[in-house]
This record gives structure tokens, C-alpha cells and sequence, in this order.
């Protein structure tokens, strides 16, 4: 579910998907720019390789972890469902999951 930016969502993908979560970031766009803008003074191949370290901490496994902790996660999908998000839908899907 998305909660920081714009409305809350759920989401569910339809068919095969593969996933990306990593359970040292939190929001990776949020890295980044922290990245850039307190390396601002650094060579651009600095900054590079501490974009490259913080791609590294990535992982495809224990996706109910990602879910449970809270944590960003990146899909693969073709296709999926986007259902607004309330507490009678949350309540229905934690019963389902």
C-alpha cells in the first residue's frame, strides 16, 4: 500500500510478478536524492558508487517481510489492480493473507 505519496492504495498484481524490497531503505527516491544533494561537493563518481552500494542492499526474497516491516517494494508486472484503500478492505485483505 502506498501511503506517503497521494492517496493510500492497494495493490494487486494479476498473473506473474517479480518483486525488489530492501530492508535498508525505506523509500529509494528518498535515498537518492538524500545521496545527490549531500554529496553535492563529491565527483560524480563517488556518488555513483554510493548509488551503486545502496542498489546492492536489494534483495527478491521474503517479500511478507517487506509487507509486514513496512518497506518500500518494487513490482514487475504487466498488469494489476489498484483499490483505494480503507480499513474495511485492509481488514479483508489481512484475512485473506
Amino acid at each position: 500500500m502506498s501511503q506517503f505519496y497521494g492517496n493510500p492504495m492497494i495493490f494487486f498484481p494479476i498473473g506473474n510478478y517479480k518483486y525488489l524490497w530492501s530492508p535498508d531503505i525505506l523509500d529509494f527516491y528518498a535515498r537518492i536524492r538524500r545521496i545527490i544533494d549531500n554529496q553535492l561537493g563529491s565527483s560524480k563518481e563517488y556518488r555513483d558508487n554510493e548509488i551503486e552500494k545502496a542498489v546492492r542492499t536489494y534483495k527478491n526474497t521474503d517479500l511478507q517481510e517487506a509487507i509486514n516491516l513496512g518497506y518500500e517494494i518494487s513490482f514487475n508486472v504487466k498488469e494489476y489492480y489498484l483499490v483505494p484503500s480503507s480499513d474495511r478492505i485492509l481488514d479483508a485483505v489481512k484475512n485473506i493473507i
